[in-house]
């Protein structure tokens, strides 16, 4: 019975993730090209990358205060209704920032990324209900299968915005398109939830909330004995990852200057590695290897893949190192959240995946900040930065958390 929660709940996050990355392509050329008068033309580059890296962290930042309160939230009044509330502050957020950019109002598209923030609980949220309808032997499957509806989502959401923000195929697309169809996408996911998805969540908790039981939770996060270890990690490796993903765009305008739709294609490839890697990959090596295991094994493998970035002098030489970080680190993130909700109470699942998902965004909020100070100078140093996080995270899971696990178990 439990099991047909899962379906329903894997499309809805599909939908969700077509949505979100139709607009990668975009909007970091929103920032950079002063053809779109977005930003008053004799702006600088490095002012140019500094506001997109304020656009980009905002929504994780503030997510810092929302996910936790949804993550409890979801643990009262259940994961359905927190799911609903949190599609459609996306929508509006989707709507917002298509208004802002046919009107060229800047502040709106800064409004609708921060309500996109605040209400953007729902991939926690979906974790957490995978976990509810999972043991602990299926969670890394069963987190597997997210991760490759996530992968599916980013095959077709960014090769599809960058071709909606083209006037070349046809005359009326512009760079707002891709805003409008994330909305009409967002809306159709409301309705396909409230009717299809059943209720995960069998013993409902009640948690006190208040406005800043977020930033509590961040600082509970390192104060946990059996999980402070496993926070530190995954903020180490999130903050590299996202030095790769919320600034590659840039690397790639600037060096090769990639159009909305090349980068739209080099992502949707990256997604079809990514689909590949938890779909199945990671089903066959879960037969095999532990979570702890394949984590060790795939941070630092990508760690070493994000360097490979910087060899390639043309735009097609990136489609053959993208596989690379795709594999490793689509094998590295959710075993992380595996290792993190193992060693979660069953009673509190659903907190502290919103805890780590603070943590998280956290980590998804300091790159682009600290990205667009300095890309604007040299985009490589981001890439340089994502190899470097990594390879710290993967250093204090093998060095402190498995010497620390082992001590554990022999006591």
């Amino acid at each position: 019975m439990k099991h047909r929660s899962l379906w329903p709940l894997l499309l809805t996050v599909f939908i969700d993730i077509v949505g979100f990355s139709i607009v990668i392509p975009i909007l970091p050329d929103l920032f950079l090209n002063p053809a779109y008068h977005l930003l008053p033309e004799p702006l600088p580059l490095p002012v140019r990358t500094q506001l997109l890296g304020l656009m980009l962290g905002l929504f994780p930042l503030l997510q810092i205060l929302s996910a936790p309160i949804l993550g409890g939230l979801s643990d009262r009044w259940g994961r359905k209704n927190i799911l609903l509330v949190s599609l459609a502050g996306t929508f509006i957020g989707h709507v917002l920032f298509g208004v802002g950019l046919v009107t060229s109002q800047l502040w709106m598209l800064f409004l609708g990324r921060a309500i996109s923030g605040l209400t953007g609980g729902n991939i926690s949220v979906a974790m957490s209900a995978i976990a509810d309808v999972s043991n602990e032997s299926e969670r890394t499957k069963h987190f597997g299968l997210i991760g490759m509806a996530y992968g599916l989502g980013f095959i077709i959401g960014p090769w599809i915005g960058g071709r909606l923000a083209d006037p070349n195929v046809l005359w009326w697309f512009g760079p707002d398109t891709p805003f409008w169809f994330s909305a009409l996408l967002t809306g159709f996911n409301i309705g396909w939830l409230a009717l299809v998805f059943r209720e995960t969540l069998t013993i409902k908790t009640r948690v006190k909330m208040t406005f800043l039981t977020g930033a509590t939770y961040l600082l509970k996060a390192f104060t946990l004995p059996n999980l402070r270890i496993l926070f530190l990690v995954s903020f180490l490796v999130t903050i590299g990852f996202n030095f790769f993903t919320q600034f590659i765009q840039v690397y790639l305008i600037e060096r090769f200057h990639a159009t909305p739709s090349q980068i739209g294609d080099l992502f949707g490839f990256a997604g079809v590695w990514t689909a590949f890697t938890q779909g199945i990959l990671m089903r066959l090596i879960a037969n095999h290897w532990s979570a702890t295991r394949v984590l060790s094994v795939s941070s630092l493998c990508s760690a070493g893949a994000f360097l490979l970035l910087l060899i390639p002098w043309n735009l097609p030489g990136m489609f053959a190192v993208v596989p690379a970080i795709a594999v490793f680190s689509g094998l590295a993130i959710p075993n992380l959240t595996t290792v993190v909700s193992n060693h979660a109470g069953n009673s509190s699942l659903g907190e502290t995946i919103g805890i780590n998902q603070s943590v998280i965004s956290l980590a998804q909020a300091l790159p682009p900040i600290l990205a667009g100070s300095i890309a604007g100078y040299d985009a490589r140093i981001p890439i340089i930065f994502a190899s470097v996080f990594t390879l710290l995270g993967w250093l204090a899971f093998v060095t402190i958390f498995q010497t620390k696990n082992r001590r554990s178990k022999q006591a």
